[in-house]
């Protein structure tokens, strides 16, 4: 009883210094689409979708992230929709210019499941592990409110890239 008093009694302690580098976010997302047929493009369309992060910063100049983006749904004229929907964990690079604002570039893996379906056939259902990379500008409004722009890139075959628009809190 006394060990779990003790231990319980040191989480307890240690939690305000983990949750300094903590943080949460949300952020919209922007892609655009091509469907093709016979490899021949046919339609060009874009989405908007949105996402949600949770990541801790080590240092100004270190952080680790995950997340989850739902990329939107694209509706195509010739009656196909195309979805997408994105796992990914991730290290950030940063460099403060100030003490508002930085530049982050982004090195990970994606769990990317996109699909390509109309009401009668699903023409592409995959389930596929990518590399991430990332190009931001990130402006701190307050010292626990900071708000990022992002170039993203899933690299590889049926990859992609997304731009997104986000905010986060910093416990």
């Amino acid at each position: 009883m006394k060990k779990l008093l003790l231990a319980s009694l040191l989480l307890i302690s240690a939690t305000p210094a983990f949750a300094e580098g903590f943080y949460l976010g949300a952020e919209a997302t922007y892609r655009s689409s091509e469907l093709l047929i016979n490899d021949i493009k046919v339609e060009s369309k874009s989405g908007i979708g949105g996402g949600i992060y949770a990541g801790y910063q080590f240092s100004p100049y270190l952080s680790t992230e995950i997340g989850y983006r739902n990329l939107g749904n694209i509706n195509f004229k010739e009656g196909a929709t195309a979805k997408a929907d994105v796992f990914q964990a991730s290290v950030l690079g940063a460099y403060p210019f100030t003490t508002n604002f930085s530049v982050y570039g982004r090195l990970g893996v994606a769990n990317l499941k996109s699909s390509l379906k109309d009401d009668h056939y699903t023409y592409q259902d995959r389930n596929e592990t990518k590399a991430l990379l990332g190009l931001g500008i990130e402006y701190a409004i307050t010292q626990k409110i900071s708000v990022r722009s992002e170039l993203s890139e899933y690299v590889g075959n049926n990859g992609g890239s997304t731009l997104s628009l986000g905010a986060h809190f910093k416990f």
